[in-house]
């Protein structure tokens, strides 16, 4: 019994209609197209003809719109949207697009005040970036999103990645050991995390104390270590131990040369 579309394929085949002009696939019409890419123009052609016949606009409509988008947070934003959705009859994501398209979102006139910056920088590393996000929105009554915080603190130069304890991967660089020993401490529950996947230094310098063979001196990160168990004042920050460990290795590596 023939396959249908082992048929289908030796039918184009003797058709012979070249290369589909939008890929380099076999070409399955007279339009030299293939069945994908003419899928997706039948749907875009139907996309494009609904938006342009649902919703139309005109200069009464588009001034009701920025008069909606003239409000100072965002609750009262999506009330005023709302409001104009019932209306004009129109759903809310057709108002987001066409405020999108005449350029007055949210975005263009909410802008950082002195206050969220300095909270910014003052826990930037030392909270999560959520926390972050809502105590902007407890002290100034705006609300950051999530990536809106990580975008203003790329801007601003800041790191976000929290300094208090270890990760997964300081633990390898520091110890100088592979991903499987790490897990399996973890596997034999000698190290355990928070709740933002971190694992604190009193609880390291137990495991370093309990579990004795199970890392060498040869392989930590000895003035790290040195650190961790004989002084008192071992909560330095973790940027400037990893820095101090790339330097010792670059300075062995260029010694070894």
């Amino acid at each position: 019994m023939n396959d249908p579309g082992q048929a289908t394929a030796r039918l184009i085949a003797e058709r012979n209609f070249g290369i589909c002009r939008l890929c380099d696939d076999q070409a399955s019409g007279r339009d030299r197209l293939c069945r994908p890419c003419r899928g997706f123009l039948s749907a875009k052609k139907n996309f494009l003809r609904r938006q342009g016949s649902s919703y139309r606009w005109d200069s009464e409509k588009d001034l009701k719109l920025k008069r909606c988008y003239q409000c100072s947070d965002r609750r009262e934003l999506s009330h005023s949207l709302s409001r104009l959705s019932n209306e004009l009859g129109y759903p809310k994501s057709a108002l987001r697009r066409r405020a999108e398209q005449l350029g007055i979102t949210m975005w263009s006139h909410i802008r950082w005040t002195p206050d969220e910056i300095s909270l910014l920088e003052e826990y930037a590393g030392v909270r999560t970036v959520s926390w972050i996000a809502r105590t902007m929105r407890k002290r100034t009554g705006i609300g950051r999103s999530y990536n809106a915080v990580k975008c203003k603190a790329e801007e601003l130069g800041r790191s976000l990645r929290l300094l208090e304890g270890y990760t997964l991967n300081d633990l390898i660089e520091l110890f100088g050991t592979t991903h499987f020993t790490v897990s399996k401490w973890f596997k034999n529950s000698w190290l355990h995390t928070d709740r933002q996947g971190r694992v604190s230094e009193k609880q390291l310098l137990a495991f370093v104390r309990d579990h004795p063979c199970e890392w060498h001196f040869k392989r930590v990160d000895e003035a790290w270590m040195k650190g961790i168990l004989f002084s008192s004042t071992s909560s330095s920050r973790l940027a400037d131990r990893v820095a101090h460990s790339q330097a010792a290795r670059s300075n062995s590596s260029l010694k070894s040369s």
